[in-house]
């Protein structure tokens, strides 16, 4: 069970268990009080094919915790495995995080034996960036940032823009990673006749964030 179920099952509980204690009812077999997890990732970014290490704490009772990275990709076109972390001390485990084929951002999952209720401050991503990606602004939507690379790096202008499933190999999660196919006209060729298509991928800074240019290629990633 993922980090973000139990953390569901214990906030529910959490609630039952105050209802029926205003109520003057004793409750049995309440969730236990859940355990506040630290997921640091170091560094924050790695380019393509680079290597990230990931420390979980707070969970000084696990006899084991693993890790994977949502929506990854194995050079296989699989998705990548959940792996083990190895117990350092006082409640702390670490491991190398494996390398997703596809650049990108992902989420990582969490899981303990035996099951325990934790809480998270933050979702904690591995972002998987070429070289400038992070410099690249910020929009509200995907089809924003196709259009700046249309109109700033190609200096072209916009004919249309539609969003596009990824490979079977792409795992990525479109809620975080979305793929666009663009087609624009060139710098001086107005007519529908000359449009250009290049693919576009853009990337949101987290649940909640905004997008920005990832890359763009002529054949889809």
């Amino acid at each position: 069970m993922s980090w973000k179920l139990v953390a569901v099952a214990a906030a529910v509980a959490a609630t039952a268990a105050a209802v029926a204690a205003r109520n003057g009812m004793t409750t049995v077999g309440t969730a236990p009080p859940a355990h506040h997890v630290r997921i640091t990732v170091t560094p924050r970014t790695v380019a393509p094919y680079g290597s990230a290490e990931i420390e979980v704490g707070g969970l000084p009772d696990a006899t084991s915790v693993e890790v994977r990275l949502e929506g990854a990709s194995s050079i296989f076109g699989t998705r990548l495995p959940w792996i083990a972390l190895h117990r350092q001390h006082e409640g702390n485990w670490s491991a190398h995080l494996p390398q997703p084929v596809l650049p990108g951002i992902y989420p990582i999952e969490l899981r303990t034996q035996p099951t325990v209720a934790v809480t998270v401050t933050e979702v904690a991503y591995l972002r998987v960036y070429w070289d400038g990606t992070e410099t690249h602004p910020l929009f509200s939507t995907p089809e924003q940032v196709a259009a700046w690379w249309v109109r700033h790096v190609a200096g072209g202008t916009l004919g249309a823009v539609r969003r596009w499933p990824g490979q079977a190999i792409d795992h990525r999660l479109a809620s975080l990673n979305q793929l666009l196919v663009v087609a624009y006209n060139p710098p001086g060729e107005p007519s529908p006749s000359e449009r250009l298509g290049v693919w576009i991928t853009a990337v949101r800074e987290g649940y909640g964030g905004e997008w920005r240019l990832l890359e763009a290629a002529v054949t889809p990633p």
